[in-house]
């Protein structure tokens, strides 16, 4: 008599449940597999994230600095303009001052000027008169 299904699957059952068995360990692990390999990849992905977030944390930290260290730079500059700006206005104000002492200066020179005119106008008028009189009664 020829053996039948049901004789086959007796004779084998042990083989026939491992072989089912390792079928389904093998579905279940190429499952396990891939979702190991999703948890593995957003562990990386995680990890990438997070020194991407702390490079940006330093990175900013940094410009934070730099933008402190400029403004402070800049606010001294601003300073030294106003310094310079007020020096300027006093070198103005002085030069103006100046000026007018100046003008001062040369009007009084101007004044001194006529005065010695005149003076010399009496002095030549005098020794015309010197003269006139020593010609006329001779020396004295």
């Amino acid at each position: 008599m020829a053996p039948t299904f049901k004789d086959f699957i007796l004779d084998n059952w042990q083989t026939l449940v491992a072989t089912i068995g390792g079928l389904i360990g093998s579905v279940a692990m190429f499952f396990r597999g891939r979702k190991h390999q999703k948890s593995t990849d957003k562990l990386a992905e995680v990890d990438a994230l997070s020194a991407i977030d702390a490079l940006y944390d330093k990175a900013s930290a940094r410009m934070n600095h730099l933008y402190d260290e400029i403004n402070e730079i800049n606010q001294n500059l601003k300073a030294k303009i106003h310094d310079l700006e007020i020096i300027i206005i006093d070198k103005d104000r002085l030069i103006e001052e100046q000026k007018v002492v100046i003008q001062e200066q040369k009007s009084v020179i101007q004044k001194q000027s006529r005065t010695i005119e005149e003076q010399k106008k009496v002095i030549t008028d005098q020794q015309r008169k010197l003269s006139k009189y020593e010609y006329k009664y001779g020396k004295l």
